[in-house]
C-alpha cells in the first residue's frame, strides 16, 4: 500500500503537472464541500461551497466510495479532461467481466482475477469522468490498449473519430484508485 504522498509524487511524474490529492471520510452529503473548497482554493478558483464538480474539467475531479472520498486537482495540465476514480476492494466476477470489458480485452485478460476487474472499472470510471460526452455511453466504449497494464493508454470512438486517454491505477489503503486524462482527438479510424 501506498501512502497519499507517494500517491501525489507519482501522480505528478505521470500526468507532468503540478498536482495536489486530498483524502477524506464519507459521513454524510456534505462531506464533499470541504474538500471542494480545498481544492478550487488551491486552483485559485472562488470556494464556492455548494458548486459541484461535473464531468470533464480540465483541473479537477472528484470521486467517493465506501468511506473514502479523493479530491484531485491538476495545474498546467493542458488536458482536455481529467478524471478520477476510487473502489472500495470487493469481490467482482465473471459477470461483471462481461458488463465492462470489450470482447478484445476479454480475449486479452483471459481469466481475469477480481483485483483486475476492480482496476479496470476504475480506470474506464476515470475515462468516463474525464470525457465531457461520456454521460452518453456506457464503460465497455473505453477500449483500454493492454487491460493488463496498471497504467497506459485508453480510446473512444465517435464515429470516425477517436480520442485517447492515458491512465495510471495504485493500490491505495482500503482499494484502488485510477486517474484518467483525456489527451485529445487522435484522427480517424
Amino acid at each position: 500500500m501506498q501512502r497519499l504522498a507517494l500517491v501525489e509524487q507519482r501522480l505528478t511524474q505521470f500526468l507532468d503537472a503540478e498536482v495536489q490529492l486530498w483524502h477524506g471520510r464519507v459521513g454524510g452529503a456534505a462531506d464533499s464541500r470541504p474538500l471542494l473548497r480545498r481544492m478550487r482554493r488551491w486552483l485559485g478558483k472562488p470556494a464556492v461551497a455548494a458548486q459541484s464538480v461535473r464531468a470533464a474539467q480540465t483541473d479537477h475531479s472528484l470521486t467517493h466510495a465506501g468511506q473514502s472520498m479523493f479530491a484531485l486537482a491538476v495545474r498546467s495540465g493542458g488536458f482536455s479532461g481529467i478524471g478520477i476514480d476510487f473502489e472500495p476492494w470487493r469481490p467482482l466476477d465473471q459477470r461483471h467481466q462481461r458488463l465492462m470489458l470489450t470482447a478484445r480485452e476479454s480475449v486479452a485478460l483471459g481469466a481475469a482475477t477480481a483485483r483486475d476487474l476492480l482496476r479496470i472499472w476504475t480506470v474506464k470510471e476515470a475515462c468516463f469522468k474525464a470525457d465531457a460526452g461520456g454521460q452518453q455511453r456506457w464503460v465497455t466504449a473505453y477500449a483500454l490498449d493492454n487491460p493488463a497494464q496498471k497504467s497506459g493508454g485508453a480510446r473512444i470512438s465517435r464515429g470516425r473519430q477517436v480520442h485517447r486517454f492515458r491512465y495510471i491505477s495504485m493500490e491505495v489503503p482500503g482499494g484502488i484508485l485510477s486517474v484518467a486524462f483525456k489527451t485529445g482527438e487522435l484522427g480517424h479510424e
